[in-house]
């Protein structure tokens, strides 16, 4: 019997969808990192050297490890990143990983696993946007998923109930994240009207209310791992005044981004 005990419990969960030249430096966070290289290749830092990565490749950083990211050329990857925490686990496969070198933390997948993966990782955006009771559990369960197909090959969620349309909404609002528009047009999305009651009618939220929420999942991200200032995040996320940013923060999580900051939940 699985104890949520031993279940890795989500801090962040995010899409990047990187540009040519786009580069995170090293860097350290205070949680475990697990990061999918998704359709073109670019340099990861991990191990203390870097390394080139191909579409398809896993990789778990621990917690306090160094690692980042260097685009190249024209490399444009995007990137699947969860962030959690986790105790020493039980379960002997996971504990297996947990104390593994940093060598043996890196996986590739096969383009059926793959696409397995990032629908159950959409799957779990979508819960975390919807930020349901239910949906916390959840995640923390789902994060144990794509962890279990990665070492076991095994998938105990059903990913099938996430549509290819559904896909096409999650890249169209990963690419617009860091626009300023707020009125969101609905360019690159075909019979939007139609296609929005549909999306709201399977998941809770029209593709629009989903980028607004996804915006401010941004901001936890740069908020977990950067050093912005508060004033910074909500200009490059797009709001003119810092009060509405923080105002929007705390409606969505319970608490300011000062002390999201401080203390992630």
């Amino acid at each position: 019997m699985l104890l949520l005990m031993e279940v890795p419990v989500c801090l962040f969960i995010g899409a990047v969808a990187s540009r040519p030249r786009d580069s995170y430096d090293w860097h350290t966070h205070d949680s475990e990192e697990l990061c999918v290289v998704l359709e073109d290749s670019t340099t990861i830092g991990h191990a203390g050297r870097k390394r080139r990565a191909r579409p398809g490749q896993v990789f778990w950083f621990r917690q306090g490890e160094r690692h980042g990211y260097w685009n190249q050329g024209q490399d444009s990857p995007r990137l699947l990143v969860y962030n959690f925490a986790l105790r020493k686990p039980s379960v002997p496969w996971l504990d297996r990983i947990y104390r593994a070198a940093p060598a043996q933390r890196v996986w590739h997948l096969s383009q059926e696993k793959v696409q397995s993966y990032a629908r159950l990782f959409y799957q779990g955006q979508l819960w975390r946007s919807r930020r349901e009771e239910i949906g916390t559990t959840l995640l923390d369960l789902l994060l144990f998923q794509l962890l279990s197909l990665l070492e076991q090959g095994t998938q105990s969620v059903e990913a099938a109930v996430f549509s290819d349309e559904d896909m096409r909404v999650m890249r169209w609002v990963e690419e617009r994240l860091w626009a300023g528009d707020w009125n969101a047009a609905s360019s690159g999305l075909p019979n939007y009207d139609s296609l929005r009651h549909r999306f709201a009618a399977r998941h809770g939220l029209t593709p629009i209310q989903l980028l607004r929420r996804m915006r401010l999942q941004k901001a936890q991200l740069l908020l977990l791992q950067t050093s912005l200032s508060i004033k910074e995040i909500s200009s490059q996320l797009g709001y003119q005044r810092q009060h509405e940013f923080s105002r929007a923060f705390r409606q969505q999580f319970g608490c300011s981004p000062a002390q999201w900051r401080k203390s992630p939940q």
